[in-house]
């Protein structure tokens, strides 16, 4: 038969010294030519059994799942190999069964009668759970020893620092300590010295620091200073001689209780007092407490106003103690005003530059009625392949759904606990669905996109109600006018350029109603542009 070989390990580490991935596949090959079988394809993933996210994993799933049927069995080294999950074993050899497809571990063979078959793929798979869990505990205990007793576990140093081995043996060689690195000790200083003397008479907060950096050719390992990663310098004890470890848990990503954190002493790089002399200023600097450098709550173009020279969203900010509002490029909020060479433009003024254009030249009879043409073009091409798409998604959220039920039943059962990782599980499953079921409505959407009656009558009166309120800023409904016949309003120097979907914009149409002022519309990006001398605006034209 035909077969794929599946070999995983955990770590590259793993690789070198275990089973690595070459000699799983190695033996598999040997097995396979002696039992006649032809191996099609290879699989090769380094990454925990116990998480999601296995790309390759989920890649070998959507082959084996597709209408091709490219083999009949998955063989791996050990079912520890697929997964060390026996939930999440079990429902993906299901998904594999309903494509007539096999698992087959080849150091342990299982009865292919199907109940005796059952019950020692479980007992194993129970038995690599348990052996995985104790292995996690034995881990994270000797982790927690070695912190307790001053060495370092982590991978990356916190900036400033550089990992020297100790001459105390370990598994892997000699354990580890922190001590300064002298380049960067001398550039974590000068942050400390510059957010409390500031530099050239001026004072500096973390965004004009990381500025100062960025303009300097200081880098942060070769990439560019954020006041985000200024802040982390700044409130990092490390710098005091205290490194607090164990804060999260690797697995949930959730915050330990502080009890559980260890402090581990490392040489200092800040005295106390710098330290604290720090924190007192960044305290009193503190965005919320200066409303002139205050990000304003969501405005009109929030989510679609972008930057054209880096991509980056614009914000709402202010100055002048809140005199004056504008929408700023992000990359100059987070980097500094040099790195970005995009203007800042006043708030009111866009805002009015961009509701005139709408008003002014989408909202026209004959270029809607072209939209529509174009539409039901696009929608004739998309009908074959979409009801082809629809079936498969269909499919894919009610298996999504059913293992979702499933695991409720298990756990209301009690044969299943509600632990951290099938709670995790659980969610992934639930986002997967959701994702799924917004793709299906988006196709159905499209199918059923009322059009029956859509003549000038329609449109004239849609225009009429849309330029009332785009014309009237404080109105009520200017926004939901606007997100139903606009996507994205692009900035650069010389132009401001406001880009829509025909869906959008057609739907919006043909779903409203004379006396109901509000406009609601489904997504979906089928992008319109009209002439650029038309459609695109100067700020402030």
């Amino acid at each position: 038969m035909n077969i794929a070989i599946y070999a995983r390990v955990s770590t590259e580490r793993q690789d070198r010294e275990g089973a690595s991935i070459a000699d799983q596949i190695a033996q598999i090959k040997a097995w396979a030519k002696a039992g006649g079988h032809t191996v099609v394809k290879t699989y090769k993933e380094v990454g925990s059994a116990s998480k999601e996210g296995r790309v390759v994993l989920e890649q070998m799933m959507d082959d084996a799942r597709s209408s091709q049927h490219p083999y009949d069995a998955i063989a791996v080294y050990s079912m520890s190999r697929f997964f060390r999950d026996n939930l999440r074993r079990a429902m993906y050899e299901r998904e594999l069964e309903k494509a007539k497809v096999t698992v087959i571990s080849i150091t342990q063979p299982t009865p292919d009668d199907g109940g005796a078959g059952f019950l020692v793929r479980n007992v194993l798979g129970l038995m690599d759970e348990f052996q995985s869990k104790e292995n996690s505990k034995h881990v994270i205990g000797c982790q927690r020893r070695n912190a307790l007793e001053g060495f370092y576990n982590g991978a990356a140093p916190p900036f400033g620092y550089k990992i020297i081995a100790t001459d105390i043996p370990a598994r892997n060689g000699y354990k580890k300590k922190l001590a300064i690195n002298a380049e960067e000790g001398k550039l974590v200083k000068l942050i400390f010295k510059m957010a409390i003397e500031g530099a050239h008479g001026k004072t500096l907060g973390v965004k004009r620091i990381a500025e100062y950096l960025n303009e300097r050719g200081y880098r942060l390992r070769g990439r560019e200073w954020r006041l985000q990663q200024v802040h982390r310098v700044l409130k990092n004890t490390a710098y005091i001689g205290e490194l607090v470890t164990f804060r999260r848990n690797g697995r949930t990503k959730t915050f330990r209780p502080r009890s559980e954190w260890i402090t581990v002493k490392v040489p200092e790089i800040i005295d106390r007092k710098t330290f604290f002399r720090a924190q007192k200023l960044l305290e009193e600097r503190a965005p919320e407490k200066h409303e002139a450098k205050a990000i304003l709550a969501p405005s009109l173009l929030s989510g679609i106003a972008r930057c054209k020279i880096c991509g980056r969203g614009m914000t709402v900010m202010t100055g002048k103690s809140g005199r004056y509002k504008y929408y700023r490029c992000s990359t100059k909020g987070c980097r500094g005003a040099s790195r970005c060479s995009c203007p800042n433009i006043p708030k009111d003024k866009l805002e009015r530059a961009v509701l005139e254009a709408v008003a002014n030249t989408v909202l026209d009879v004959r270029h809607i009625r072209a939209m529509m043409a174009d539409l039901l073009s696009e929608l004739a091409k998309k009908s074959k392949p979409d009801k082809r798409r629809l079936k498969k998604l269909e499919r894919e959220a009610a298996n999504a759904e059913a293992k979702i039920a499933s695991l409720y039943e298990q756990v209301g059962s009690g044969s299943l606990d509600m632990d951290p990782t099938l709670s995790h599980f659980l969610r992934a499953q639930q986002q997967r669905c959701a994702d799924l079921n917004e793709t299906i409505k988006n196709i159905k959407a499209r199918a059923e996109l009322p059009l029956r009656k859509f003549g000038d009558k329609q449109i004239s009166a849609f225009i009429a109600e849309a330029r009332k309120h785009l014309l009237s800023p404080n109105s009520e409904y200017v926004k939901a006018y606007l997100r139903a016949l606009v996507s994205e309003v692009v900035i650069s120097k010389k132009e401001v350029t406001v880009t829509g979907s025909n869906f959008r914009t057609v739907s919006a149409v043909s779903s409203w109603k004379a006396g109901t002022p509000f406009v609601g519309v489904p997504s979906f990006v089928s992008e319109w542009r009209a002439r650029r001398d038309s459609n695109s605006r100067p700020p402030g034209s």
